[in-house]
């Protein structure tokens, strides 16, 4: 008899989540990304396994071997985040799964060549790589990992990682908005195309979709008739003011914005997303 989806779940976590997991929080230990670090990677691995529940009776459940390589490559995927935050984190983030292997003495998984290719090319966005959920067979890898990916990058905590990043780059504050609101519809559209065949599942995320689409729709406004925007303390151009001040510049993680100073007499709409992305960092934390 064939074991359910959540027993074969439970039996890769059994056998990888104790390697994986200290290896991934050591090597983020001395660089400060929390948009991508691992805390990232456990909510992505976590996001993966809520859509296969989902998917469970529409599409083929994955075996041990397709949750094995999911797992390793939600818990790899940004790795290479650690030495660049630019296009080559797939490549580095490969090799730093390559090497985990070789050094760790662990067998490699059954799909490990597969696992490689997720890892490096996961990045691409192509809407190719979406294509993995249809009705009746097993989903692809790459395409539960894409969709997984994108959705960490919605709501609030997107809000959050968007900037941190993007901040983080460089980007300037009078592009940011409209920098992140091209990346995210783009994201978001590829995911709709991928869930085409189960409208419902793309229906379940469009809330959050919403949300960060609408809080940048506001930052943009504001950019346009705000003056020394940079020391607005209410609004979305202060979230971001926050964000760039407490995360980039003086390094506090996200989780612990609510308790700094200048939070508590900010406007209401600051403090409120604060709370939640406090809420929601907590609520996730692996």
């Amino acid at each position: 008899m064939n074991s359910s989806l959540s027993q074969r779940i439970r039996i890769v976590e059994e056998n990888w989540l104790g390697l994986v997991r200290p290896h991934i929080s050591k090597l983020f230990a001395n660089t400060f990304i929390p948009s991508h670090d691992h805390t990232h990677h456990s909510r992505v691995w976590n996001i993966c396994k809520n859509l296969l529940q989902k998917l469970e009776g529409f599409s083929s459940v994955a075996d041990e071997d397709v949750l094995e390589g999911l797992l390793l490559a939600s818990w790899f995927h940004d790795a290479g985040m650690v030495y660049d935050s630019g296009e080559l984190h797939g490549a580095l983030g490969k090799d730093v799964f390559e090497r985990f292997i070789a050094d760790s003495g662990a067998q490699k998984p059954v799909l490990y060549d597969d696992v490689l290719k997720v890892i490096a090319l996961h990045d691409s966005k192509e809407p190719s790589l979406y294509r993995g959920i249809v009705p009746g067979k097993v989903p692809g890898m790459m395409g539960v990992l894409s969709i997984a990916d994108d959705l960490d990058a919605l709501g609030t905590v997107g809000i959050y990682r968007y900037s941190e990043i993007y901040l983080k780059r460089g980007v300037p504050a009078g592009e940011l908005g409209t920098r992140i609101l091209s990346n995210v519809r783009r994201r978001y559209s590829n995911i709709c195309e991928s869930c085409a065949a189960f409208p419902g599942l793309a229906a379940s995320f469009l809330e959050d979709y919403i949300l960060i689409e609408d809080f940048f729709n506001r930052y943009n406004q504001l950019m346009v008739f705000v003056k020394e925007a940079e020391k607005l303390q209410c609004g979305e151009l202060a979230i971001i003011n926050y964000i760039n001040a407490f995360s980039v510049e003086a390094k506090v993680r996200p989780e612990d914005f609510l308790f700094q100073p200048g939070i508590a007499s900010s406007g209401a709409r600051v403090k409120t997303y604060f709370k939640k992305l406090h809420d929601e960092m907590e609520s996730k934390a692996f």
